[in-house]
Formats: structure tokens, sequence, C-alpha cells
């Protein structure tokens, strides 16, 4: 179970998956399967790994979480949304305000110097 947690984590970080729920416009405990397919496809990641995730992170309660996982037809839905063989679209990450954040928890003593030349670092890789 650790190991499954791990991986969830490691493949579908919450800060990336939250940012693709808004820029997909999918509302917490209004996912739907077309919309689970898509966003599994989009993280490269199983269905059912998709689903358990959209719950360990809140986005769903656990009688949508049970719904989704017993939708038969997974694979009919990538059908329908073209999702079979294509390469998927990588996630979009939005980097507005993440330095003044940074050096605002750096501030307050809530991250550590080696966390906020990480942070910063993301801007840095953007840019080029």
């Amino acid at each position: 179970m650790r190991a499954n947690l791990f991986a969830a984590i490691f493949l579908v970080p919450k800060h990336v998956l939250e940012q693709e729920l808004l820029f997909l416009d999918i509302h917490k405990n209004a996912v739907s399967s077309e919309q689970a397919v898509e966003l599994a496809h989009i993280f490269q990641v199983p269905y059912k790994s998709m689903v358990r995730r959209l719950y360990e992170i809140g986005h769903i309660k656990k009688t949508l979480m049970n719904k989704l996982l017993a939708e038969p037809n997974v694979l009919l839905i990538r059908r329908k949304l073209q999702l079979e063989n294509l390469i998927a679209a990588k996630p979009i990450i939005h980097y507005e305000g993440l330095a003044k954040n940074a050096c605002d928890l750096y501030q307050e003593g809530l991250i550590s110097p080696k966390r906020l030349r990480n942070l910063l670092s993301l801007l840095y890789k953007e840019l080029i």
C-alpha cells in the first residue's frame, strides 16, 4: 500500500493535478467517467489509479469514487474520446505568483533555503 501511495504521489502530484482540474474546469465531486479517463490519459496512469488519486486529494467523495471504479466501459470511453495510442498532452503548470509565494513562505520560516532555491529554479527552467 505504501509503494502504491508513493507511486501515486510521484506520478500524479497533488498541485499539478489540482492545476489540471482548474484548467479543465472539473468541479469538486462532479467528475464524470469521461473526465477521469481524460485525466488518466494526460498523466499516463491507469484509470483506477486516477480515480483513487482524485479521492486521495479530496476532490471526490468515496461514493463517487466507488461509482467511477465500477464503470464497465472505460475502454469504450477511451475509444470515444479518441485516446487510443495517442501521445498524452503534458499537464499545464501555472507559475503565476510562484516567486512571491516562495519568498513569503521562506520569510515565514515555512520552507528551507534549499526548497526556496528549488522552487525558484522552476521559474528559470520555464524561461529557457
